[in-house]
């Protein structure tokens, strides 16, 4: 969940953004931990999930069940070789 990243992590991020797009004043709230910031933060994220992927969520289910479903039948039917034959680096 985003609202439980790291204070840290979420102020390290920040730092590598643009000086007047980290100054924001939302951003700086966020990149200091402040419940504010982290509350716009969620909201802001919840909205974004539902006006962009919310729709294309179903379909990102079935695509990652299909993906997961390959490796563990060659598992099943050829065992961990098998499996790890079909591995790509990369």
């Amino acid at each position: 969940m985003a609202a439980a990243t790291p204070t840290q992590e979420l102020a390290d991020e920040i730092a590598l953004l643009p000086r007047h797009t980290r100054d924001r004043p939302r951003l700086r709230e966020l990149a200091d931990g402040t419940s504010t910031g982290r509350n716009l933060f969620a909201n802001d994220t919840l909205r974004y999930f539902d006006s962009s992927l919310t729709a294309l969520w179903p379909q990102m289910q079935a695509a990652a069940a299909a993906e997961r479903a390959l490796p563990a039948e060659t598992l099943l039917s050829g065992g961990v070789d098998a499996m790890l034959a079909t591995l790509v680096p990369g």
